[in-house]
């Protein structure tokens, strides 16, 4: 094979490689989502209701972890000592911080003074990550900060002690084989809200195929790169090709999952497809308008990175192999 024939083919197998491998990275950064995430409307609980109900799950039979949140809009972050300030937006958690981003739970669920913010804002307000313990000042209150998260926008994540403090979202950890949709309409009935469910399943279910697109196709060209350099072994190349495709369907298969709930009990439910079609698109306008948490946010980020590198390296690839 003569490798100078095909030199501009290799410089396109090598970008793609690259960019699969940078898509791959964003994937591997997409934590599975482990809340409900509930966007309130009518009738918002302020601080004491938002305690009530806190404490009333606590007492109940079967606990259920709960985080209220509150969005204070963008506002001054200021250091007092080195006398720096920069814009970041205030989001407001009572209960389980940890449902609203893993890294909140650095953030005690009793900790009035502390709070979390995110590593830029820590390199603007300190000048280094490590700010551990340094003190910020908010709307002329006072907080330690508790962690510095990787969050890719200026964000400072707080306990609210105001007492007119209104919460607009709630989290709902679904119990053991419970759905999102399921936990979210217990707690909006259980309490009395209206509410609608900031799913982000379509994200978790789509970002796979994009890299699952990109390695068949890969597939498809190392064999026929196999056919050229395996001419006179017809069976040296069906060992080949066997080994390839069961490691290429091996690796997709910690990839792929087909949600069951895409499956009709009765095929002959000719309703079930346009119906279940009609409901994810009606989900999915209702992500794109409402608001996000910082794991959804880092998480659609993180998917749309993937789909977009893969699907670049999947035309490269596809444009080397027609060359």
């Amino acid at each position: 094979m003569n490798l100078k024939k095909y030199w501009k083919n290799i410089c396109l197998w090598i970008i793609a490689a690259l960019l699969f491998y940078s898509g791959i990275q964003n994937y591997a950064s997409m934590e599975e989502s482990n809340a409900a995430v509930i966007e309130l409307y009518g009738t918002y609980p302020d601080q004491k209701r938002a305690e009530e109900i806190l404490l009333s799950g606590a007492k109940a039979e079967e606990f259920t972890d709960l985080c209220f949140v509150w969005n204070g809009g963008m506002t001054d972050l200021q250091n007092p000592e080195y006398v720096r300030q920069t814009q970041v937006a205030v989001t407001g958690v009572l209960g389980k911080a940890s449902l609203y981003d893993r890294e909140g739970m650095a953030l005690d669920e009793n900790d009035q003074e502390g709070c979390i913010i995110d590593e830029k804002t820590a390199v603007e307000l300190f000048g280094s990550r490590n700010c551990v313990g340094g003190a910020v000042v908010l709307n002329d209150k006072t907080y330690l900060v508790r962690q510095a998260a990787s969050w890719n926008m200026h964000r400072i994540l707080i306990h609210p002690d105001a007492k007119d403090t209104i919460y607009t979202q709630v989290l709902v950890r679904p119990a053991k084989g419970q759905s999102k949709e399921n936990a979210a309409s217990g707690f909006l009935m259980s309490n009395g809200y209206f509410g609608t469910l900031v799913d982000d399943g379509w994200l978790e279910n789509l970002t796979p195929w994009f890299p699952a697109a990109f390695v068949l196709l890969a597939a498809f060209c190392i064999q026929g790169i196999f056919g050229r350099l395996v001419k006179g072994s017809r069976y040296l190349r069906w060992i080949l090709t066997a080994f390839l495709w069961g490691g290429c369907l091996f690796f997709l298969s910690g990839w792929i999952t087909f949600p069951y709930d895409w499956l009709p009990d009765k095929w002959s439910d000719f309703s079930f497809w346009p119906e279940k079609i009609q409901k994810e698109m009606e989900l999915f306008r209702w992500y794109v308008m409402l608001p996000k948490t910082a794991a959804q946010a880092e998480r659609l980020c993180a998917g749309m990175g993937c789909m977009l590198k893969c699907a670049a390296a999947t035309v490269i690839m596809l444009i080397a192999d027609v060359w």
